[in-house]
């Protein structure tokens, strides 16, 4: 069979070869790391807000009313997590009822972090809560990558 057969019995039979396998995991996983990388941004990005005109102003960054330290320390947790999980995705076994309970969360946050952007754009009397896109964007950061990490934990490693 010549290499443009097997690509063809691959996409007609949906057969997946060893080397589709290993790109489709490198693909996650730069996924997962690009993800982790704007998250970064956007926690360094807060506090230069005020020496840096072209970043938006300090106030956009926050949807909440948490005390900025502490919103600081909770942003380096999360991002410690995303990078253990970034590391550790190669290793991790299937776990389907983990996966399946992670895609209900995250699909469901990605969801509420969608309408809160979509209202907040589309409605201008909204809440401050909903007025705030900066925020909303990285919670679909946050939802995304959650997502990928619900993937990988779905599916057996090669």
């Amino acid at each position: 069979m010549s290499d443009a057969e097997a690509r063809c019995d691959r996409f007609c039979h949906g057969t997946k070869t060893m080397n589709d396998e290993r790109r489709a995991a490198s693909i996650r996983s730069g996924l997962r790391w690009g993800l982790t990388a704007l998250f970064l941004l956007r926690i360094l990005a807060q506090p230069l807000a005020n020496r840096i005109p072209a970043l938006p102003p300090f106030d956009t960054w926050q949807g909440s009313h948490l005390p900025y330290p502490l919103l600081l320390a909770s942003q380096f947790v999360i991002f410690s997590l995303m990078v253990w999980g970034n590391l550790r995705a190669p290793e991790l076994r299937a776990q389907p009822r983990l996966a399946r309970v992670l895609t209900i969360i995250g699909a469901a946050y990605f969801v509420m972090m969608f309408v809160r952007l979509c209202v907040g754009l589309v409605w201008t009397d909204a809440p401050v809560w909903f007025q705030r896109p900066l925020p909303a964007f990285f919670h679909l950061v946050l939802a995304s990558w959650m997502l990928l990490m619900a993937r990988e934990w779905g599916r057996p490693h090669v």
